[in-house]
């Protein structure tokens, strides 16, 4: 399975209008403690649950906290096996 298929098959995308709050909500609801980003397409960066409970105002648009997301990223067209085994490869150099 393509990097591609098992990400928009099961993990919801994020855009920089929604709220902090709304950001929280999702990852709770799909426990996961991150989730990409996404404008017109395009991939922005991972933003945290971390990072998203240290906001003192959680009304505010994830666009006002965007310096703080992640940007590392797979290319959508490699196996996710590929992609593993090259994120373990890169953290263990």
């Amino acid at each position: 399975m393509l990097n591609k298929d098992l990400i928009t098959a099961s993990i919801p995308a994020l855009s920089l209008t929604d709220p902090v709050y709304q950001a929280i909500q999702l990852m709770d609801d799909f426990n996961v403690s991150h989730l990409p980003v996404i404008s017109e397409d395009k991939y922005i960066g991972l933003v945290s649950e971390n990072d998203l409970l240290n906001v003192d105002n959680d009304t505010i648009l994830l666009e006002n906290i965007q310096a703080e997301f992640s940007t590392i990223s797979v290319n959508a067209n490699f196996h996710f096996l590929e992609s593993a085994r090259r994120r373990r490869y890169i953290t263990s150099c």
